[in-house]
This record gives C-alpha cells, sequence and structure tokens, in this order.
C-alpha cells in the first residue's frame, strides 16, 4: 500500500523502507516434529470424535518447519508439529 502511495506522489518515501525489523517481535519458538509413524500411533489411539477432528486440523494446518529434523518425512511433504 505504502509503496502504491510512494509510485502515485501521495508520498514522498515509504516511511518504513530502510527499517529493520530483525530485532522485533517474539523470539523463534522451537518445535517436536513428529514422524510418520509417530502420527500413525497418535491417530490409532482411542479418542472422541472432537478430539480426533481438532488433531486432524492441527496436523493439516501446521508449517513444516525449516530446520530440519524431519525422521523421515519428505523435504516437501507436511509434518505436526507440537510447541514446547
Amino acid at each position: 500500500m505504502l509503496k502504491w502511495c510512494e509510485q502515485r506522489g501521495y508520498i514522498e518515501e515509504q516511511p518504513f523502507k530502510n527499517l529493520k525489523f530483525d530485532n522485533y517481535g517474539t523470539p523463534r519458538e522451537r518445535f517436536i516434529i513428529f514422524s510418520k509413524q509417530q502420527l500413525k500411533d497418535l491417530f490409532a489411539l482411542d479418542m472422541h470424535h472432537e478430539d480426533r477432528l481438532l488433531l486432524s486440523i492441527l496436523v493439516v494446518s501446521c508449517p513444516r518447519s525449516a530446520s530440519g529434523g524431519d525422521e523421515g518425512l519428505p523435504p516437501t511433504g507436511h509434518g505436526a508439529h507440537l510447541r514446547l
């Protein structure tokens, strides 16, 4: 939006153009990445329908860690993560 305003002359320069955001925000969180076998074992447990639905949603919606340690998951596949 600010780039658009700058291009059309509404502002002279983007106010955040040279601002570095590296030191802002919360520290990066660590994750435990489940292997395929751990996921199979987890889904094999007897649980309420609502719990299984929630678990399914978490597994497919959690981003895959870029740090590796995927224990056999393909590099482009999805893993399930648990925040520490």
